[in-house]
């Protein structure tokens, strides 16, 4: 599989080299990115132009000498779902950044790495966010598996970034029933150990939140029988409103919306900034 996405790196940018580069640096828009195949490094600037290619140290090094020096003390990571990338993300980054925060819209490769793979490559990031002295985190979909195990482990940046709040978009909590119907159908293990983490039998094996750490719930669905009536209960096209549910949430919110487009409904980007800034979605 990693040869496959490989291929269509060299030939086919936009189809595979979202799934074979890793950001393990982010500032400004600037990006370091490493191979997870070769191990090589790029540095990427805020137009994805390659400024640098070489070793970890050099393009960060470099990176860090040409890309701008946030003024936020704030941080947000930003991770997508499986198999999408960063720029599902934009609107919300975008908004985000407007709103006063220190961005890390992160690109990982969701099909070809399992979800404690996932968690280390932030650690990665973590780690490189000089400057910085808080830390939340906003996930979609398989996002938000990873921001639970990254939170749940060793946690080697807590010693310079404190975190507080996150928010958890279409999350499959609790497991997806669409994921259980699919691990047997051969395009579905495309996707991989991430794939399989989604299952209600996998997903449990993800940690809960964090305690120290106050979290939102946005999910999306019709406030009736949902967008899938193949699904039990109210649901965005493929998680149920029951799975995305998480114990200790700090506030819940329910939107008429697909789980593809939910995190850039206007709505939801709105009650996000919200509670990165208050710690409830309500408008106060």
């Amino acid at each position: 599989m990693l040869n496959l996405y490989t291929a269509l790196d060299a030939t086919f940018p936009i189809l595979g080299g979202y799934q074979v580069w890793a950001d393990v640096w982010v500032r400004e828009g600037w990006r370091v990115q490493e191979h997870i195949g070769a191990g090589t490094c790029r540095l990427l600037d805020s137009c994805g132009r390659i400024q640098r290619k070489g070793s970890a140290a050099a393009c960060i090094e470099a990176g860090m000498a040409l890309a701008p020096m946030p003024t936020a003390s704030h941080a947000v990571v930003i991770l997508h779902g499986l198999g999408r990338t960063r720029r599902c993300m934009r609107p919300m980054a975008h908004a985000l950044a407007t709103a006063g925060f220190r961005v890390a819209d992160i690109t990982y490769p969701s099909l070809m790495r399992g979800i404690t793979d996932h968690a280390a490559q932030v650690d990665r990031v973590l780690l490189g966010l000089e400057g910085a002295q808080t830390v939340s985190f906003v996930g979609h979909s398989l996002g938000c598996l990873v921001i639970r195990a990254c939170l749940a482990g060793v946690r080697p940046w807590n010693g310079a970034l404190r975190p507080t709040r996150a928010v958890l978009i279409g999350g499959p909590n609790n497991g997806a029933a669409f994921a259980d119907a699919l691990k047997n159908f051969s395009p579905f293990r495309t996707t991989g150990p991430s794939g399989l983490a989604c299952t209600t039998g996998m997903a449990h094996t993800v940690p809960p939140m964090a305690a120290d750490v106050a979290f939102g719930l946005i999910a999306g669905g019709t406030g009736k029988s949902g967008y899938n009536p193949f699904l039990n209960g109210d649901n965005d096209g493929i998680v149920s409103v029951r799975e995305s549910r998480l114990g200790g949430a700090a506030d819940f919110l329910l939107l008429p919306s697909f789980h593809t487009f939910i995190m850039a409904h206007p709505a939801a980007i709105a009650a996000t900034a919200r509670f990165l800034h208050t710690g409830g979605f309500a408008t106060p």
